[in-house]
């Protein structure tokens, strides 16, 4: 008889858990992302990858500004 009530609790589980898998709240938000936009550089062109921006073709670049942190306030702008 331990068996059958065993097997009978744990069909019930299995049928109880699944949905409550879906109760945590989804995050709506009508906010627009910011979006970027990468442009390819000519041929001719090389950029030395050394953390320094002292090669001419930086100065046609846009900077990008409107990053946001997550952690220590969330949303909050970077610092």
């Amino acid at each position: 008889m331990l068996k059958g009530q065993s097997a009978t609790l744990v069909l019930l589980l299995l049928t109880l858990l699944p949905p409550l898998s879906f109760a945590q709240d989804s995050i709506s938000t009508t906010e627009v992302r910011p979006s970027m936009l990468a442009h390819r550089v000519g041929g001719g062109v090389s950029i030395r990858l050394d953390g320094l921006l002292d090669e001419s073709v930086w100065a046609q670049a846009s900077p990008i500004t409107q990053f946001r942190q997550q952690e220590p306030v969330e949303g909050g702008g970077a610092e």
